[in-house]
C-alpha cells in the first residue's frame, strides 16, 4: 500500500468486475489453462483465440465480426468454434435455428431435410448433400435433445478435401 491507494484501486477493480463481469481475455485464458490449451491475444484486427489439442484434433475458439449491408448496417460479434479435418467422402451439411430468413428461403424452395421428430423439424432447417447421412446423424435422440436446448446456433460441416 502506497499512501493508502492500494485499497481504493482494488475496490474499484472488484466493483468493475462485479458490474461487468470478467473480460473475454480473462475467461478465455482461464479456459485455455484448464484445458491445457493456448491462449493467443488478439491485435490489430486479429481476434484473440484459444487453441486446444484433443487427440488428433486442434479445436479453435475465436470471434468473427459479421456486418450486414443496407441503410442501417448491423455489426455483430459471434463466437466461433472450429476444428479442421479431412472429409474423406466430401459429405457436407448445415443446421441452423429457424428464423425469418430461413423460413422465407424454405418458402421459395430451399432445402429442408426432415428428421421425423416434429419438435426438432419445427425448430431447425437442415441442408445437406446426402439426405440419408443427415438423417442418420440426427437419428440419435440424445443429440436432438441437446440441440433442442440451444436457443440459436449454426453448424456447418465441410472439412478439407483430399
Amino acid at each position: 500500500m502506497v499512501n493508502g491507494w492500494a485499497a481504493p484501486i482494488i475496490l474499484q477493480m472488484n466493483l468493475k468486475e462485479e458490474i461487468f463481469g470478467k473480460s473475454q481475455s480473462e475467461i478465455w485464458k482461464k479456459l485455455a489453462d484448464e484445458l491445457n490449451g493456448k491462449f493467443y491475444h488478439g491485435a490489430y484486427g486479429i481476434p484473440a483465440k484459444v487453441e486446444i489439442k484433443y487427440k488428433n484434433w486442434i479445436i479453435t475458439l475465436d470471434t468473427n465480426i459479421w456486418t450486414s449491408v443496407g441503410r442501417r448496417p448491423i455489426v455483430a460479434t459471434k463466437t466461433r468454434m472450429t476444428a479442421a479435418f479431412f472429409n474423406k467422402d466430401e459429405f457436407t451439411f448445415q443446421i441452423v435455428t429457424k428464423n425469418l430468413l430461413s423460413t422465407i428461403s424454405k418458402f421459395f424452395g430451399a432445402q429442408d431435410i426432415t428428421i421425423g421428430d416434429p419438435d426438432f423439424d419445427n425448430k431447425f432447417i437442415i441442408k445437406g448433400d446426402n439426405v440419408d447421412k443427415v438423417q442418420l446423424l440426427f437419428s440419435s435422440r440424445k443429440i436432438r435433445k441437446l440441440l433442442l436446448k440451444l436457443n440459436k446456433f449454426k453448424v456447418k460441416y465441410e472439412g478439407l478435401y483430399k
